[in-house]
């Protein structure tokens, strides 16, 4: 049964409640011929006090315990969906690709302010790297699945949906961190990704502002919805996350300049948040500190520190000094070749 029918039938029973207790405390105020009171009825200033209080505790009771519950069955519902999607994303990935798990520590379990952000990040081999955060307080339940590629000109892809009892937001995005922008596999792309958002184009759009960082974005899909449309938004997922891999297994591997380019690119964009910020981004700052951001941000959301501590053949010996310009490529590549 729809929750708003549940919700209906609760505060008919509550009106149904209130209405019987009123009728009974008229019938018990009724006067005689003399205008006096019944006899057989409580005198005003002592009927109804204690009982009105027992009706009216019980009431408050009422609509505590059907919030709470409207509350646990959201939660449990939405988590559900919610891990359902996260397990349909990692069987594209995985039938593709190999990945494995990374130690990233006590950034597993985040608090912001009262709020606990859950996080597993995966290096994606061959093409890199892959965080997955989650935020499930029972108000509010949200997962953050981002692709970060280091290893092939692809741009990056990130997505999050947001549960907030029956309402979904869809934040999908896509960061044009492409060396060679003109390819054309990456124009048929995004012509594929037109495609699939055509599929939820009845979906209400969920408006922001605007951004500092928009003229870095070739897709962006912002739609809200609801509940009901929980198995649409998750073949959007699907289908927007294949079209991902799909593109990434016909793109070839990055040679090692290329690499360099790309992780600077990455980690060029990370710090341009850090410094401008975001919606979360100033979050995560305002509660934690400059430092903790740009690690977050390094360790998680980008994945380019983790990149560096994979000592893969191009990172073993990269730089840590941060002191790069954003996205000036040929001195970073002298700074590297200075170091080895």
């Amino acid at each position: 049964m729809p929750k708003i029918f549940i919700f209906i039938l609760i505060i008919l029973q509550v009106n149904n409640i209130l209405s019987n207790t009123i009728k009974d405390n008229i019938q018990d105020l009724s006067l005689d011929k003399n205008n006096n009171y019944n006899s057989a009825s409580k005198r005003p200033n002592q009927i109804n006090i204690s009982e009105s209080r027992i009706y009216i505790g019980k009431i408050f009771l009422l609509l505590i315990g059907s919030l709470l519950t409207f509350i646990v069955y959201s939660a449990i519902r939405n988590t559900i969906i919610m891990n359902k999607l996260i397990k349909e994303g990692f069987s594209i990935i995985k039938k593709n690709f190999e990945f494995e798990e990374l130690d990233i520590g006590n950034l597993r379990r985040i608090i912001v302010y009262i709020f606990p952000f859950f996080s597993k990040v995966y290096y994606i081999k061959d093409l890199g790297i892959l965080p997955i955060m989650t935020i499930n307080i029972g108000l509010i339940q949200m997962v953050t699945f981002n692709i970060n590629p280091f290893e092939k000109d692809l741009p990056q892809m990130t997505m999050d949906l947001i549960y907030i009892f029956g309402k979904r937001t869809i934040i999908f995005e896509i960061y044009d961190l492409m060396i060679d922008k003109n390819n054309k596999k990456y124009k048929n792309y995004l012509k594929k990704l037109n495609d699939i958002k055509e599929k939820i184009s009845d979906f209400k759009l969920y408006e922001t502002k605007k951004v500092w960082y928009e003229h870095y974005l070739s897709a962006n899909i912002k739609k809200s919805t609801t509940a009901n449309d929980d198995m649409r938004i998750l073949n959007f997922f699907k289908d927007v996350v294949n079209a991902y891999i799909e593109f990434a297994k016909d793109v070839p591997s990055l040679n090692d300049i290329e690499k360099e380019k790309k992780y600077f690119l990455i980690k060029g964009l990370s710090d341009e948040f850090v410094k401008q910020g975001g919606v979360a981004v100033n979050l995560i700052k305002k509660a934690l500190g400059e430092d903790k951001t740009r690690e977050i941000l390094g360790r998680i959301i980008f994945g380019y520190l983790n990149i560096k501590d994979l000592n893969l053949k191009l990172y073993k010996k990269m730089y840590v000094q941060n002191n790069s310009k954003f996205m000036n490529f040929e001195e970073d590549k002298n700074l590297i070749q200075k170091e080895h």
